[in-house]
């Protein structure tokens, strides 16, 4: 359950998948909450995990990686040491 949901920013950019694809894009809102309890993965969303500051950039979605975290950085909306890949 999520509580107090307010809207962080709305995000464009290439969707994950083969190089050699036809390129899609993908648009993100993304929102932020207080999480109360453990989250779950359900319906389409198979696997949750964990990314901190140490882990590797290039494991992430391009929209992610890209327009995202380095957002979020810029806006002291995430306080990581670093500033993106």
């Amino acid at each position: 359950m999520v509580k107090a949901v307010e809207l962080v920013g709305v995000y464009t950019d290439r969707a994950g998948g083969p190089e050699k694809a036809q390129p899609k894009t993908v648009r993100i809102e993304l929102y932020r909450g207080e999480l109360i309890g453990q989250p779950v993965a359900s319906s389409e969303i198979a696997e949750l995990f964990w990314f901190g500051e140490r882990d590797d950039y290039f494991q992430l979605a391009p929209s992610i990686a890209n327009k995202i975290l380095p957002d979020l950085l810029v806006r002291g909306i995430l306080a990581w040491g670093r500033r993106g890949p």
